[in-house]
């Protein structure tokens, strides 16, 4: 009886865990920096538009660090905050704040 009751909440777990992953993948890839546009300082590309905006950190790590090491998970999120700003023609970073 708390077998099935066990596969089934780890299976909801997982799929969560996925659809969450997925969804910021694709937030993730939409995102692109409001502000003037830039030209991409990589002679092979010159890509001129805005640049995308990816988090620095991960949010999963800094839960998990959170979860078993208070401390450790904390000064992740502190330093590990802010965005990098990338190309999007060939991935370069542009900047970071």
């Amino acid at each position: 009886m708390v077998r099935p009751l066990i596969v089934t909440v780890l299976f909801i777990v997982l799929w969560s865990f996925w659809t969450f992953l997925m969804i910021r993948r694709q937030i993730d890839l939409c995102i692109l920096y409001e502000g003037p546009p830039m030209i991409c300082p990589n002679p092979n590309c010159k890509y001129e538009g805005r640049a995308r905006k990816v988090a620095r950190g991960s949010i999963i790590v800094g839960l998990f660090l959170c979860l078993f090491f208070l401390l450790p998970g904390i000064l992740y999120f502190a330093f590990k905050g802010g965005y990098r700003y990338l190309c999007p023609k060939c991935g370069m970073q542009i900047g970071a704040d």
